[in-house]
């Protein structure tokens, strides 16, 4: 599937539910692309910090331990 058919589908959505212990990669990035709110959990290992950082890193880091965001 080419990768604008891939996110035009992630724009049906309404929310993007992170998964705990490990987080979502490289589908996380991919919602935000899509524009789609991220919602995570932030654990203590690298796995479950990477949407964290994500939405950290486009400024838009929520709560203290659940982090939201959407483009």
């Amino acid at each position: 599937m080419a990768l604008a058919d891939h996110l035009a589908r992630q724009r049906h959505a309404d929310l993007f539910l992170d998964t705990l212990p490990i987080n979502a990669h490289t589908t996380a990035s991919d919602a935000l692309w899509a524009g789609l709110p991220v919602l995570t959990c932030i654990g203590e290992t690298f796995a479950s910090r990477v949407a964290g950082s994500l939405l950290r890193a486009i400024g838009l880091a929520g709560a203290d331990n659940y982090l939201a965001g959407g483009l």
